[in-house]
């Protein structure tokens, strides 16, 4: 290993530490002086760090500065591993921005790259991604299902594991059983490492999502209750926010509009510079339910018209918005922290691997 190669994952290591004390100006600072330096691979994670840090800001003049690094990088980089990642990110982005083909596009061609050179955390994460577009946007129930036995015959770490029990719970979710998919995603706390906020956050929005399809307002609500009071947990703002906006849901289907009005004061309440897009994406929704039923379930193109029996329509429009916010974070929220932290412990050492 040469002494640039030294130099730049010093760099890396550095960022990751100032990142995760909320340093995000100052990793980017340490990050960009890797630019007067030759382009191996430990420079293309360094730059992949870099626009993720961006995108995880979460405005929209971050996600430019994300997007117009990997422009920049992508097509000079001949290392497939890191290649890889960087189209899964550019992916995301377009995904931010509305442009779902460039995401799907971008998605698939990291999931051939990853497949070409073996790597399964590449593909993994690839194919859940492109799994998303086809289940959301093409809503084809035999290509999702395609994606579904793709996820299980894949070897892979427990990470992937809690992946395919996504895709699995929110197939059956959409497609077959909601009492099925409850069980599924059930099984997956024993997959989820210790104290990791994201999969715990994720783990168990998808858990109220399914419950609350099933109609088990009680449970689902006790749920989010229980995550928002947990005293080993120290939930960030945007996930206090995004429980709440939850909550909110809830309570209007439960006809709780003083509780509902309550857990919107909180959120307004909350520093917004510390919300991130997704988050308010997702209070979007509650604000909506609050405010008026039919113009937030028109707001809404993939569960707008899902019709549950014995329902009606304003019961309708709350289901609705009550699965239709949490689906970002089931399958975005987790996911964009993914690109750099897998949940694991090991995530670092995957994440730096050269190829």
């Amino acid at each position: 290993m040469t002494l640039f190669q030294v130099t730049t994952n010093e760099r890396i290591s550095q960022a990751y530490d100032l990142h995760d004390q909320g340093l995000a100006d100052s990793a980017i600072v340490v990050l960009q002086q890797v630019d007067s330096e030759p382009k191996d691979s430990a420079y293309y994670v360094a730059k992949n760090l870099e626009a993720w840090i961006y995108m995880d800001a979460g405005d929209r003049e971050s996600l430019q500065k994300g997007f117009e690094i990997l422009n920049l990088e992508i097509d000079s980089n001949t290392y497939p591993l890191t290649k890889s990642r960087m189209l899964s990110l550019r992916g995301y982005i377009s995904q931010a921005w509305g442009d779902m083909e460039s995401y799907r596009a971008d998605q698939e061609a990291s999931y051939k790259l990853s497949k070409e050179i073996g790597d399964t955390l590449g593909m993994s994460l690839a194919l859940r991604n492109v799994y998303y577009y086809y289940s959301e946007l093409r809503q084809n129930k035999k290509e999702v299902a395609w994606f579904v036995r793709e996820m299980k015959a894949m070897p892979g770490d427990s990470t992937h594991q809690l992946r395919t029990i996504f895709v699995e719970s929110y197939y059956e979710y959409l497609y077959g059983s909601e009492k099925k998919a409850i069980k599924l995603i059930a099984d997956a706390w024993r997959l989820v490492p210790t104290g990791n906020e994201q999969w715990i956050m994720d783990v168990a929005f998808a858990q109220a999502t399914f419950l609350i399809a099933d109609r088990n307002l009680t449970l689902a609500e006790q749920k989010l209750v229980d995550l928002l009071e947990a005293d080993e947990l120290d939930l960030s703002w945007s996930a206090q926010y995004r429980v709440l906006a939850r909550l909110v849901q809830i309570y209007m289907l439960t006809d709780r509009k003083a509780l509902a009005g309550k857990a919107l004061d909180k959120m307004a309440a909350m520093p917004s510079n510390s919300i991130d897009m997704y988050s308010i994406e997702i209070g979007a929704y509650a604000k909506m339910a609050y405010a008026g039923y039919k113009n937030a379930v028109e707001m809404d193109p993939v569960f707008n018209g899902v019709k549950k029996s014995g329902i009606n329509d304003w019961q309708l429009a709350l289901l609705v918005l009550a699965g239709a916010g949490i689906l970002c974070g089931l399958l975005f929220g987790f996911a964009r922290k993914e690109m750099v932290n897998p949940g694991l412990p090991s995530s670092r050492d995957t994440w730096l691997k050269f190829d």
